[in-house]
């Protein structure tokens, strides 16, 4: 643990090399489904409108920030992969070229996403959009060396305030905090 709160971690740990392939394997899942889903020209033949498909697409490019957000943080310089085997030896990136690529993706469709209600619980809604450009701009000065604390803010607003979604209620501490959860 301690060499990974370090980042002085070898590939020859079994946490590390684990954690690379299950965020690795996400990204090609990821952009199987954006392939797949992105030919599909009439939604209607499935039971879907093409505001649905828009939607469910929006959810797979947050989905690959998510995990791109994740790989940067740990390895920094890495390659951007958005189709399936192309390039089958893709080059590393700078991290700031992939700190400007989930920016840009989660810009783009986080504001497409759907508003957090208890319907969705358990889709990618607004409110994790947003909780994750959160996560991006809090870290931006270390990530791409220019600090973006105000969007920190708008989004943590964003959540908060109700604007991406909610089901209700103010959060608070429960009564008895050593009480579970149920």
């Amino acid at each position: 643990h301690f060499r990974q709160h370090y980042h002085t971690w070898t590939s020859n740990e079994s946490r590390m090399r684990g954690t690379w392939t299950l965020m690795w394997t996400g990204v090609g899942y990821v952009n199987a489904a954006i392939e797949d889903i992105s030919g599909i020209t009439d939604p209607e033949n499935i039971g879907m409108t093409q505001t649905e498909l828009q939607s469910v697409l929006a959810e797979l490019y947050v989905l690959r920030a998510f995990h791109y957000i994740k790989i940067m943080d740990l390895w920094g310089n890495v390659p951007i992969i958005t189709k399936v085997g192309e390039p089958l030896n893709p080059p590393t990136a700078p991290r700031t070229e992939v700190f400007e690529f989930i920016k840009t993706e989660l810009e783009t469709y986080v504001p497409q996403l759907p508003k957090y209600s208890e319907e969705l619980i358990g889709r990618t809604t607004q409110t994790a959009g947003y909780a994750m450009l959160a996560e991006l701009y809090l870290n931006a000065e270390e990530w791409s060396g220019t600090p973006m604390w105000d969007e920190c803010i708008a989004a943590c607003d964003k959540i908060i305030d109700g604007d991406a979604g909610g089901i209700g209620g103010t959060p608070q501490l429960a009564d008895d905090i050593l009480k579970t959860f149920g």
